[in-house]
């Protein structure tokens, strides 16, 4: 049993270790947490996001162009891309280890161009549709940026995260755990 006991111990102490490095990464990446850290896109929301862009993709009759600004290690875009191959994808990261997988993941995909930069500072003014998954903290900072920038009929896909002074078209209910949350769909 103190076998066991030390084995555990010794696995939470790795974890915390871990999860500390990871945290202060994030905080050096994402320039002292004034840009949104890596966080997964996961769950239900994921899968309703994805669901949703879907939709829209196959109703355009037109070649589109779909961008997911902080795109992590491209879960989001990379199911779209690989369903969707005649259309174009956008991915952008500022960290460098998201970048890197998503680079990888995406090598095969023609029709996928990933940046390792900062989202605030690329243009969205030819981009159809955006799908995000990040936390309200930046909601604000991002809803500005959109509204300058991105062309009218633009669409918005975001998680449970709302988007001020945008243009609600759609609000999908879900349950995660055990809280009531929201998929947001917005138009320009």
């Amino acid at each position: 049993m103190e076998t066991f006991a030390l084995v555990f111990n010794i696995i939470v102490a790795i974890l915390v270790v871990a999860f500390t490095i990871y945290i202060w990464t994030c905080l050096l990446i994402s320039k002292g947490g004034k840009r949104p850290p890596f966080i997964p896109s996961i769950g239900k929301e994921k899968k309703i996001i994805i669901e949703k862009a879907s939709e829209y993709i196959t109703k355009s009759k037109k070649k589109m162009k779909i961008m997911d600004p902080g795109c992590g290690s491209g879960s989001l875009l990379l199911p779209l891309a690989e369903k969707f191959g005649k259309h174009n994808f956008v991915g952008i990261d500022l960290g460098i280890i998201p970048y890197n997988l998503i680079k990888k993941k995406s090598e095969h995909l023609k029709n996928v161009e990933v940046y390792n930069d900062d989202m605030f500072k690329h243009s969205f003014k030819d981009v159809d549709l955006i799908v995000c998954f990040f936390t309200s903290q930046f909601a604000p900072m991002f809803s500005e940026k959109v509204l300058k920038d991105a062309k009218k009929g633009c669409v918005i896909i975001s998680n449970s995260t709302e988007l001020p002074n945008l243009k609600l078209i759609e609000k999908i209910p879900f349950r995660s755990w055990f809280f009531k949350s929201y998929v947001y769909v917005y138009r320009i």
